[in-house]
């Protein structure tokens, strides 16, 4: 069975098996429910909020006609 450590900052670093067997990644949030004397781990669900750093930035801010225009170019080329 693998084991962890807690550190003194109170962390813990998961197993590699663990972690690939459960499909967890770098940067997956979860939250953390307490079941008597067991800590439960589940994936937190994605929100919004996560989505908004997936793409970049725009360079400039774009007006609404800009994008009534580029909406309706993208629907006449389907």
């Amino acid at each position: 069975m693998p084991t962890t450590t807690l550190t003194s900052k109170g962390q813990l670093t998961l197993p590699k098996e663990i972690r690939e067997r459960l499909g967890w990644h770098e940067g997956d949030r979860f939250t953390v429910e307490v079941d008597g004397g067991r800590a439960i781990l589940t994936r937190a669900k994605t929100t919004v909020d996560d989505l908004m750093n997936v793409l970049p930035r725009a360079s400039r801010k774009r007006t609404i006609e800009e994008m009534d225009r580029a909406v309706r170019s993208r629907v006449q080329k389907s």
